[in-house]
């Protein structure tokens, strides 16, 4: 019997059937030995040698300007040529939110707002401002809310707020938490139940109008729950009255991408700590990938695979090293400059996505995946084998472990997965044992090299 190995089944503690996240692997759509597609590792993270000494709040890349701009601490940095330039001060803690015009960087964060154009770092002292939570860019204007009204700058004068040119969100008496604008040139105002888009029709005062055919019911459920990808808003949230989970905004509605077992992670935290959730997104290699971070999780969304083979196949679970820890990186921008992909992370140091290890700062990750329930009524599993690519790493160690039940495993058992230049190992296990009823696999193992899985070949009877 060949098993699949792209989504797995699981028991949960609610006696639910969920989908079984694999750990630090990511499905990649490509027929394969059989297979419809296959598990390679995550990219790891490599030390860039550079450090802000502080938890890094957030970063943008200026193409206007060619500025990669971070807010690390209480610190605002422009990295260049793997260096960290120090050029301003930025008050208070939390995620930041960036937006770029033609004059300007906009850094929104600790209740201000502040504006850099590579020589000056200026503070926005307008006390018509008020404490922005969130900020974008639109038809010459920077466009703010604070969590109850809308504002925008002055078309000749970024720096300046009118004090009469504000309007609120009207179709719920909901919080307003975020502002984004579209690709067809609107201003998404994001409440907590609801999402309102806003046209630019040059009135007298506040110069924007709402559009009231587009208004969505649903919202999110912090500022920095939302994201854009292939053109599209992805956010966590929903609607009034409905669990929060994860949404493509539609015409005028909401689409699910989540999963049983992603809003069972989801259903661990209260709407407190949801709000302070932060999304990602990275497109690298075809691959449309958003990145989830949550207080003591971090959860990756990949398009790409739900495009091609439903949603159920497009979840993983980043960690860091051998525990539960969350991925190491935060903050991700894809510097022009030096052709990577930078990140942050929560001690300040910065780090490049190297596609060449599976390791996170030269610490091991573990890899984890689980197979299918399969039915087998009294027999012997006798031979189990797993495909994989071979050689192109050091000496790997895979374990795996049996469960007759969907809930605990059994005792694990070891064979070499891969060896550098010997590019014929396979990787098999023998006299697994007897399964009474039913069975999956769970395959782990710990390593700073990349690994690759397309499905297994098991023998039984």
């Amino acid at each position: 019997m060949q098993i699949p190995i792209i989504k797995g089944d699981a028991i949960s503690n609610k006696v639910d059937y969920i989908d079984y996240l694999p750990k630090n692997l990511v499905a990649v759509s490509r027929p394969i030995m059989g297979a419809d597609g296959y598990l390679i590792s995550h990219d790891g993270l490599t030390a860039v040698g550079v450090s802000g000494n502080a938890d890094d709040r957030g970063a943008f890349y200026d193409d206007r300007r060619d500025l990669h701009v971070r807010v690390i601490g209480n610190k605002v940095y422009r990295y260049l040529s793997g260096e960290l330039l120090e050029v301003g001060f930025i008050s208070g803690t939390g995620q930041c939110s960036f937006a770029y015009s033609f004059n300007n960087t906009l850094i929104v964060g600790g209740g201000g707002a502040y504006l850099y154009n590579g020589v000056d770092f200026t503070p926005i002292t307008d006390p018509d401002l008020g404490t922005p939570i969130d900020g974008d860019w639109i038809d010459g204007y920077f466009f703010y809310t604070d969590g109850e009204y809308l504002f925008h700058s002055l078309i000749n004068d970024e720096s300046q707020v009118d004090p009469l040119q504000f309007a609120t969100a009207e179709i719920m008496p909901d919080k307003t938490l975020g502002v984004k604008r579209t690709t067809d040139n609107l201003m998404a105002v994001f409440g907590r139940y609801s999402i309102e888009y806003f046209i630019n029709q040059g009135a007298e005062q506040f110069k924007f109008s709402r559009i009231t055919q587009k208004t969505v019911s649903g919202g999110i459920c912090g500022t920095h729950c939302k994201v854009v990808l292939d053109d599209l808003f992805f956010i966590l949230g929903g609607r009034k009255n409905e669990s929060p989970s994860f949404h493509i905004v539609g015409s005028g509605t909401l689409n699910c991408v989540s999963t049983r077992s992603v809003d069972q992670v989801l259903s661990t935290y209260t709407n407190s700590e949801l709000s302070t959730a932060v999304m990602e997104s990275r497109v690298i290699e075809r691959d449309k990938l958003i990145m989830i971070r949550l207080p003591r999780h971090t959860l990756l969304y990949n398009h790409t695979i739900a495009e091609a083979l439903g949603t159920q196949f497009a979840w993983t679970l980043l960690s860091y090293g051998t525990g539960s820890s969350k991925w190491l990186g935060v903050n991700g921008v894809y510097d022009n400059d030096a052709n990577r992909w930078i990140y942050g992370s929560t001690s300040g140091a910065l780090y490049f996505l190297d596609d060449t290890t599976a390791a996170q700062n030269g610490v091991d990750t573990e890899w984890q995946f689980g197979t299918p329930l399969v039915p087998a009524q009294a027999t012997r599993l006798s031979k189990v084998e797993l495909n994989t690519v071979n050689g192109f790493s050091s000496d790997v160690i895979a374990g795996l472990s049996v469960s007759i039940t969907g809930v605990t495993n059994g005792t694990e058992v070891h064979s070499l997965y891969s060896r550098a230049g010997i590019y014929d190992t396979r990787l098999l296990w023998r006299r697994i044992g007897y399964i009474p009823r039913q069975f999956s696999l769970n395959v782990r193992g710990v390593s700073a090299s990349k690994v690759n899985f397309s499905n297994l070949d098991v023998t039984y009877g």
